[in-house]
């Protein structure tokens, strides 16, 4: 597993990229396949595998700063777990955009977006596209 990121500023913006390449192997304790399970009050259904998958993330983005208050970002992610025996290919397609207003130095009030796409055969039988929006006050100690 490993890394690779870079950021770049210059004048009120900043540019940022990368990659990041991982596995994901079964659990050394898994819990059989089909076993209902109650995670805070959403109850689903595991569907562990004993197969590892093998994951690309590809992201770029950046931020301005229109003053010293007020900030905008926005971010495009590639996430891709390519596709071997017992495992589904697929991957996500993300595109978010966040606005950020600084109240004091310590509170701040935000809004964001983020949109995504999922192709191939790891999401067959979901839906294709999600989004989530999200609007907030901060107060960090």
């Amino acid at each position: 597993d490993f890394m690779l990121a870079a950021k770049y500023a210059f004048g009120n913006a900043t540019l940022k990229a990368g990659y990041e390449h991982y596995e994901l192997k079964a659990p050394t304790d898994p819990i059989g396949p089909g076993t209902t399970v109650d995670y805070y009050g959403y109850n689903g259904s595991l569907t562990n595998t004993v197969y590892t998958s093998r994951n690309n993330l590809y992201f770029a983005g950046g931020d301005y700063k229109f003053t010293p208050q007020f900030d905008v970002a926005l971010g495009f992610y590639d996430t891709q777990t390519m596709q071997a025996t017992g495992v589904a290919g697929g991957n996500q397609l993300q595109y978010s955009l966040v606005a950020d207003y600084r109240l004091s130095r310590r509170t701040d009030v935000y809004a964001g977006y983020m949109f995504s796409k999922f192709n191939g055969s790891a999401f067959n039988g979901y839906e294709s596209t999600n989004y989530i929006a999200a609007a907030g006050i901060r107060t960090m100690f």
